[in-house]
């Protein structure tokens, strides 16, 4: 009988994202804390990432927003431009996750 070896695949790794529906995880950092309720800048960074953010949550710290987005739409660079007239500031850190675990360690 003949034998097969696997050669497709990619042997998912641990702590590690994947995608698969072009999905990507930003953390946007903010120097001040976001202001909350109507009319907050939590609020208008809602309302500017509701459009092609799928999920985003605003961490505890006040300080931190996790965006889950359309990754066609979305980079790093681009989070930050539009985080930063949103805010009317130059100064928001933004990353883009290559883990979920962990993401709000520091949150």
């Amino acid at each position: 009988m003949a034998t097969f070896e696997r050669v497709n695949g990619i042997g998912h790794e641990l702590n590690t994202l994947y995608s698969t529906l072009q999905l990507k995880v930003f953390k946007v950092t903010v120097s001040a804390a976001l202001t909350t309720g109507i009319g907050g800048t939590a609020e208008a960074l809602a309302r500017e990432f509701g459009t092609t953010g799928a999920l985003f949550e605003f961490t505890t710290n006040g300080k931190d927003m996790i965006i889950i987005g359309d990754g066609h739409a979305l980079d790093a660079d681009i989070v930050k431009i539009r985080a930063d007239q949103v805010l009317g500031v130059d100064n928001t850190v933004v990353v883009e996750a290559t883990s979920l675990v962990g993401i709000t360690a520091t949150a």
